[in-house]
């Protein structure tokens, strides 16, 4: 009995030992993340049929992640938690208001090196292609970025309409911004009159409004192998907590959750 007894204690102190190992993120580990990570580096588009990438910020939103999977899934969660311990890292992820949290195990490698594995999958190799570059963003406040680009749980986007009646899943247009890189920023509207891709060249705060202007990928309804580039300059002020309006598109867009 008393071995026994000895034995779960001992196992206990173990346990306690290695839960006091792990701690939140420093900032030293913070920077070492934040940047563009990719299991190729190079162009940014990969013949490879999979191409996963991700983009890890701290500085501006306390803590998002960017993932794409290279063919069809990107999305932006908000980090809730991080851990460490040596060169293993936990993170936990909220992509959605309406789905649960998901966890992503790291392990430090090399000064630019990691493995990333999600709970139910396989460890995959990144590397870290481009440190952050928050030039095109300067101008803006993190608050203003972040708005923009997350909630307290996942990612936003936008319906095109104003008020209660407004359906997320049906209007004419889309509109999706990410303002936090921390090195690609862009906004993206899409619905039945077509594509915009406006790739963000500068993006600035000026008496209550918020200025973005940069190169924009054109495509007409579905017609796109006419598709064009055009300077664009955008012009987003806010009516409440949850509505935008839009120049020189002169829509109003609702803020919806995904």
């Amino acid at each position: 009995m008393r071995g026994t007894v000895i034995a779960v204690v001992a196992a206990l102190t173990v346990c306690a030992s290695v839960e006091a190992q792990a701690a939140p993120l420093d900032k030293g580990t913070q920077d070492r993340l934040e940047g563009r990570w990719a299991t190729h580096c190079g162009a940014r588009i990969s013949q490879a049929p999979f191409d996963p990438s991700m983009e890890i910020e701290f500085q501006r939103s306390g803590g998002s992640l960017f993932d794409s999977d290279g063919a069809d899934i990107e999305q932006r969660g908000r980090i809730l938690n991080t851990a460490r311990a040596g060169n293993d890292i936990t993170l936990t992820i909220s992509f959605s208001e309406n789905a649960g949290p998901e966890t992503r195990h790291l392990r430090l490698s090399g000064a630019n090196r990691m493995t990333s594995r999600a709970s139910r999958g396989k460890a995959v190799a990144f590397r870290r292609c481009e440190k952050p570059d928050r030039v095109s963003t300067a101008g803006l406040s993190a608050k203003a970025a972040t708005d923009l680009t997350l909630s307290s749980r996942g990612s936003i986007f936008f319906a095109e309409g104003s008020g209660p009646g407004v359906n997320c899943n049906k209007v004419k247009s889309f509109l999706r911004l990410d303002l936090l890189g921390p090195v690609t920023f862009n906004v993206h509207r899409w619905g039945d009159a077509g594509d915009e891709w406006l790739k963000v060249r500068e993006a600035t705060e000026k008496d209550g409004a918020i200025l973005i202007s940069g190169t924009a990928s054109v495509t007409d309804g579905k017609n796109w192998q006419a598709s064009r580039e055009e300077e664009r300059r955008l012009e987003i002020r806010w009516f409440d907590d949850s509505r935008i309006d839009v120049q020189p598109w002169g829509v109003p867009f609702t803020r919806c959750l995904d």
